[in-house]
């Protein structure tokens, strides 16, 4: 229960990232594109993905994390680039800026994880 409690907390700090994203974009800067919820959705699942591969594999090889966690990275990197390939909106300076902002901000809370995964005690 705990350790869905902690990827919990970081899905909620990502939603609130997209919260101030989608009303700094509507509200303050007025721009309204249809890719935002592409953008939410790709990144978000990909959190969501990403935090639950960590959690098995520290589970199952905790030794090789460090290395996995590369790996993971590496893999994420590409998909967001196939995402990126995938839209024809993709050279707009609001889809790069929203896409990178969004991707860093998971990038740095799938980091806090996996360091968080690799500083802890293994409970045997």
């Amino acid at each position: 229960m705990m350790k869905s409690k902690k990827i919990l907390n970081f899905l909620l700090i990502f939603l609130v990232c997209i919260v101030i994203h989608y009303i700094s974009t509507k509200y303050i800067l007025q721009i309204e594109k249809t890719y935002f919820v592409s953008i939410y959705v790709f990144t978000i699942l990909v959190l969501i993905t990403t935090l639950l591969i960590i959690e098995f594999l520290e589970r199952k090889y905790r030794e090789y994390l460090g290395y996995f966690f590369l790996i993971i990275v590496t893999l994420k990197l590409v998909a967001a680039k196939i995402f990126m390939n995938s839209f024809e909106n993709w050279r707009e300076n609001e889809f790069k800026f929203s896409f990178l902002i969004l991707y860093l901000i998971s990038l740095i809370l799938i980091t806090r994880f996996a360091i968080k995964k690799l500083m802890t005690e293994k409970d045997d």
